[in-house]
Order: structure tokens, then sequence, then C-alpha cells
């Protein structure tokens, strides 16, 4: 119990301020359940979708769907959006216990419970309201139920593991194909896992699409191989031996200790918290006598399916991102716990290491990266357009730059904006697909009541009557009339009244 109440507290204390800011993924996820709570439809008018529309791509919807009964309760505010990652975080570390307890025994679920309540890497994705963190929860469940022989409720959860993230989504389907070969597994049962696959089939190119952004075998990837080759293609040197050898490369680089044990990763995304390690490198001691241990284990062979298999979504995409390596994780947890109480009879010390790296993690987290924030977490933007908002009826127009990303959302969010109005709006700025656009913000220009976001071009801009001007120092005259700066964005107003 005291265990659970630590997780808790770490997840839960403090939730609206840290980690600082508000990015578009989260505002977005909060909006969209708002408007759900309000129309029965998201942000683009879709009525109780499965595959909601995000920025560029269709995300898994469970999310969304786990935010509305918080704005509910709390209101369209960061605590609110963010407190379903606090809770399903520390419902975690009970389901890990019971795993760890069906797997091993009393102790080792003991360890793993008190390891994922103050893992870093844990701790800071059950603050963000991100969708990756629920099959944390809901995979290893699933696990659970299966190994309890409680196999309708394990498809179940893994059927719903499906929506809750890209990642999770191919992993889930390659285990269960791995249990289905290794263990001859064919019963009645797996067609609760096909009807909730089934959507994601008939629906393939909304789900594919954000693979088609990012993914090795992207059209930029593959023009980008075709740009820099220098002969014509041969049996060995052709997009194909390209592909693989950056899928192996990528696969390899989630087995390495320099991406776990250390803050030394290449994607500085606000998910990927450079600077900090995923586990505290204390536990590479805990993890080696875990593995070591764990190859003549009865139950070695579901552990082994899961390692193989948990870095592939990830190496699809790049290397070293931990946050498409989110299904490697609690895995990695149980093999240090394993390695932990093994070592904790002769090596007591190895626990005020631990606690003391805990110590300077809290200090990390709470002093130095608000310090030195991540600039995709969109720090200042709170301050921005709530300022932007209040003064917004002094103006004809209000007008934001390019500097900002996906602005309408912020202005949204912000603004408690009615979403049966929004909806109308956002029909309108799904012209980005017809002119071949990946995102909104592509677009020449679009807008949200009186809020206009564009490219600043003062020959234009200087013409505007009556209008609130948001953009980035650069972007003003050293002539034009100056309201006031908030960090590095400026204001200023042109021909008022």
């Amino acid at each position: 119990m005291f265990i659970l109440l630590l997780g808790l507290v770490l997840r839960v204390v403090w939730l609206d301020k840290f980690p600082v800011g508000f990015n578009a993924d989260e505002v977005g996820q909060g909006y969209d359940a708002y408007s759900i709570l309000k129309t029965g439809r998201d942000s683009w008018g879709a009525f109780l979708p499965l595959f909601p529309r995000g920025f560029g791509d269709f995300k898994p919807p469970l999310y969304m769907y786990a935010a509305i009964p918080s704005v509910a309760i709390f209101g369209l505010n960061e605590f609110a959006v963010r407190l379903p990652a606090a809770i399903v975080g520390s419902l975690s570390i009970l389901v890990l216990y019971l795993l760890a307890k069906e797997l091993f025994s009393e102790k080792i679920a003991v360890w793993s419970a008190f390891l994922m309540a103050i893992s870093p890497w844990h701790m800071q994705l059950s603050r963000y309201a991100w969708e990756g963190g629920l099959g944390i929860l809901v995979f290893p469940l699933g696990l659970y139920l299966f190994l309890k022989k409680r196999y309708s409720w394990a498809f179940l959860a893994w059927g719903v593991n499906l929506y809750t993230y890209h990642s999770w989504r191919i992993f889930t389907i390659l285990f269960i194909v791995a249990l289905i070969v290794r263990q001859k597994f064919f019963k009645p049962v797996l067609l609760i896992f096909a009807l909730a696959l089934l959507p994601i089939v008939i629906n393939y190119k909304a789900v594919l699409k954000r693979a088609g952004d990012v993914g090795i075998f992207s059209q930029v990837n593959t023009l980008s191989y075709l740009t820099n080759r220098k002969s014509p293609p041969t049996l060995f040197d052709n997009k194909y031996v390209f592909y693989a050898d950056q899928f192996f490369t990528n696969y390899l680089s989630y087995f390495s200790p320099g991406f776990y044990f250390t803050g030394h990763r290449p994607d500085f995304s606000h998910l990927n918290f450079p600077g900090t390690p995923l586990h505290y490198p204390v536990e590479i001691i805990f993890i080696i006598v875990g593995a070591i241990l764990l190859i003549r284990h009865k139950q070695f062979s579901y552990l082994a399916i899961w390692l193989l298999l948990a870095p592939i979504p990830a190496a699809l995409t790049e290397s070293s991102n931990s946050q498409r390596a989110i299904t490697i994780f609690p895995l990695t947890v149980l093999i240090s716990a394993c390695g932990l109480s093994a070592l904790f009879r002769y090596y007591k010390i190895l626990i005020p290491v631990l606690l003391a790296s805990f110590l300077l993690l809290i200090q990390t987290y709470l002093v130095k990266l608000p310090k030195n924030p991540i600039y995709s977490q969109r720090v200042t933007y709170k301050d921005v357009f709530t300022r932007a908002i209040s003064i917004n009826e002094k103006y004809n127009t209000v007008h934001f730059s390019r500097v900002f990303s996906v602005p309408h959302i912020f202005v949204a969010f912000y603004a408690k904006w009615d979403p049966a109005d929004f909806q109308k709006y956002s029909q309108d700025w799904r012209r980005y697909e017809k002119a071949d656009k990946l995102y909104v913000d592509q677009l020449e220009s679009w807008n949200l009541g009186k809020y206009e976001f564009h490219d600043f071009h003062w020959e234009r801009e200087s013409k505007l009557q009556d209008a609130l001007l948001v953009s980035s120092f650069g972007d003003f005259p050293a002539s034009q009339h100056i309201l006031f700066d908030l960090g590095e964005i400026r204001f200023g107003e042109v021909n008022p009244k």
C-alpha cells in the first residue's frame, strides 16, 4: 500500500505545473475530450471516432476518451487533461506487482512495484497527457490474465491495447502472432482480438498515415536515399538494402546501455527526456544479474518474446527514441527487480545508492529541467495565448504568425471555445489535404473567428485596421508600435482605433 501511495503522489502532486509547459498534443487531447463531452463529436466533427484526426495523422482514441470524465469534473485545464495519465500510471504499479508475482515471487513483485513507482521513465510518462502510457497498464494486464488462463479477458485487454498508441498496436499484433506460433495457441477466444483488429484493417489508410510520415519506408526517407545514391542500384545496393540497414541499426540501438542509463539520446523531444536517464545508472547491475537469472526461468519464453519484439515498432521509425520504444517498458523493470532481489541480501548498500539517485532525479525534475525547458514543450504558449485572449475584445482581428505551431488549438483550449462553433471552422481547414499538405499550419492562412494564422508580410500587415499582431521579435520592423513582450514573443498593434 505504501508503494502505491508513493507512486500516486509522485504522479499527481503539482501535475499542472510539472513538467513545465503544455504541448500541442496535450492541448489537442484535452480539447477533443471537451468537444466530445459537449457535442459527441471531436474537434473535426467526427461522431465518437475510433480514429480521431490529430495533427497530420489519425491518433489512437483511448486517451481522448479517458480524459472526458476528468474534464467533466475539473474543467478544461492542464490538471484535468493530465490526470488520466497519472491515474493509469499509478494503477500500472499494481498491475506490474500482480504480473511479477504470477511470473516469479512475492519478493520480486514488491521490488518490481517499488522500482516502477520511482522509475524515471515511467514517472515522467505518467505526468504527460500522452497516449502511449496507457499501454503500460493494458498490455501487462493482458499478459497477467493470460498466465491466469483467463483467456477471454486477456484478449479483450490486448484488443483494447490496439487503441492506445501506434507502437503498442504493432507490438501487440506481433506478440499474439508469436504466441500462436510458439504455443500453437488456437482457441475461439482469438475471435475477440480479431474483432478488435477489424476496424484497424478496414481503416488501414488512416492507421498508416503516421508511418508514411515518420517511418523508414516514408517518401521523405526514400527520396533521401535516391538523392544521395551515387551509382545505379545493384543486388547489394538498393533501397531495400537501405531499409534493412536502417531497421537493424535502429533495432540494435535499443539494446545499448547508453540508451537506458544516460541522458544522451539523439531525439530532444519532450518525451525523450534529454539529460535524464530512463533507468537509474545503478540499475545496470540489477539488469545484468536479472537477465542472467531469467535465462533458466520457466517463464523465460514469454519474456524473451516480449524483449525481442518490443524494439520493432520503434526501429521502423528511428533509433534511440524513448517515446516510440515504450513497448520495452515495463519489461526492463521486471528484469531489474529480479536482479535487485537476488543482490539485496548481500549488497544492501545498493539501496542507499538507488535512493540517492531518486533524490537527484527529483532535484533535476523540479529545478534543472524548468530552467532549461525543451522547446517542443511550448513553455511560453500558455502566457502568450491567455494574454492575447484576455485583450482580444479591443481589436477587430488578432493575428498569430507561423512562429507558433498549430496555434488554433491553443486558442480553442484557453478560450474554452464552443466546440460546435469550432467544428464549423475545422471543416474548412481540411482543405490542407486537397492542397497535398501534411498539417493545417502548412496552409497559407486559416482562421478561428477573429483569430487569424499566417505568415507575416509587413506590406500587407501595415494595412490592417485595429489589429493585434503576435510573433517573435524578428518579425516586427523597428518602426512598429510594440505593446509588450512575453519572453521571446512580441505583441504589437496596427492602426488602432
